[in-house]
């Protein structure tokens, strides 16, 4: 008596529990979303992997992606803007490019001011220390409102623009990265250090999704090396 009493509860209990196995997961939020432009806060980070680039400029140009990676963190806030705090992940060498921070914490500030993305170095020193960000474009700072012209192409790591020793910019539409459709990105090419035999540097960015490429090359060897946003975690 005692089993045909239990039987029906014990049934409508297994119907309950693989009715909710069929529910919709609900999936949160990263507690740490990408550094968003248009709404910088504390404990926002972006990851990025290294890639190796050749023949910037030429239409047979390729790359490959390298084991290293690297963390831009928001950490703090104060009167100076919000502190970033840059360290390299690696396994085995490193690129040489980035072998004399390889083991380094490097830190600066960023804000938003008149539509610009500006930069400030932590300490004396006036120049910025990273991997990431060189020199004319952390002097000059990212404009955040949208390049309308003209539209660009992107040919292997590099764009359809060709390689003048000058500051270009424009914008792509619908570029693919590690899964992620990105509509709109402003494109800054500032090459004017290699009209003296420096690098040039390019970013790929937007007022919200923040730096989604960002690379650097020699004038001399037409290679160079890059940094492509990770998917958020």
């Amino acid at each position: 008596m005692k089993t045909a009493n239990y039987c029906p509860t014990l049934l409508l209990l297994l119907l309950l529990l693989s009715a909710c196995k069929h529910e919709p997961m609900t999936i949160m939020p990263s507690p740490n979303p990408h550094i968003h432009f248009d709404d910088l806060q504390v404990g926002q980070s972006s990851k990025y992997l290294c890639l190796k680039g050749f023949g910037y400029g030429y239409i047979g140009s390729s790359f490959s992606y390298l084991d290293d990676t690297l963390e831009l963190k928001l950490v703090a806030e104060n009167s100076n803007g919000f502190l970033v705090q840059e360290k390299l992940f690696y396994n085995g060498e490193v690129a040489p490019a980035f072998n004399y921070y390889k083991d380094s914490t490097l830190q600066y500030y960023i804000q938003v001011f008149n539509d610009t993305l500006r930069f400030k170095p932590v300490g004396p020193s006036p120049y910025l220390r990273s991997m990431i960000f060189e020199f004319f474009i952390s002097r000059q700072g990212l404009p955040i409102k949208n390049f309308t012209q003209p539209q660009l192409k992107m040919r292997s790591w590099h764009t359809s623009l060709p390689g003048v020793a000058a500051r270009k910019t424009g914008y792509i539409e619908n570029y693919p990265l590690f899964g992620v459709n990105y509509p709109h990105l402003n494109v800054v090419i500032e090459n004017t250090a290699m009209a003296l035999d420096g690098n040039g540097e390019t970013m790929m960015y937007h007022y919200h999704d923040g730096i989604i490429r960002a690379s650097t090359y020699s004038s001399w060897t037409s290679s160079g090396y890059g940094w492509d946003l990770l998917p958020e975690q």
